[in-house]
């Protein structure tokens, strides 16, 4: 006899292999959301106080050589913007150069402006 529409059981091993790849598509398509967000949206802009002449001390970020943006660099960034707000004391930050590597920007509609400069 012939038996029609027999459905062969999916194996414990398929069916984690699937569950697998949903979760790594989910990260993924998460990823390129949240990096598709940092590169079209718009920088906050933070208006510092220029130090008064007579300040007793001055307080500043140096930053050099920034030019990847990498993930490490995002980290640093947001550990120095907590140490300003916690401290509420910083006055200026100071670019030291290598602001962009590879080949540089065409002008600050550039992406890498953006989200090497900008957003860091």
């Amino acid at each position: 006899t012939l038996i029609l529409n027999q459905e062969t059981p999916m194996r414990m091993t398929d069916k984690v292999h699937i569950r697998l790849a949903m979760a790594v598509a989910v990260v993924l398509i998460g990823t390129i959301v949240t990096l598709a967000y940092h590169l079209a949206s718009s920088p906050q802009r933070v208006q510092l106080a220029v130090p008064a002449a007579d300040a007793h001390k001055v307080s500043f970020f140096a930053l050099g050589d920034q030019g990847s943006g990498q993930f490490r660099q995002w980290t640093v960034a947001r550990s120095m913007d907590q140490v300003a707000e916690r401290t509420r004391d910083l006055d200026f930050v100071v670019l030291l150069g290598d602001s962009f590597y590879g080949n540089g920007v065409e002008s600050a509609r550039d992406k890498q402006w953006n989200w090497k400069f900008e957003n860091v």
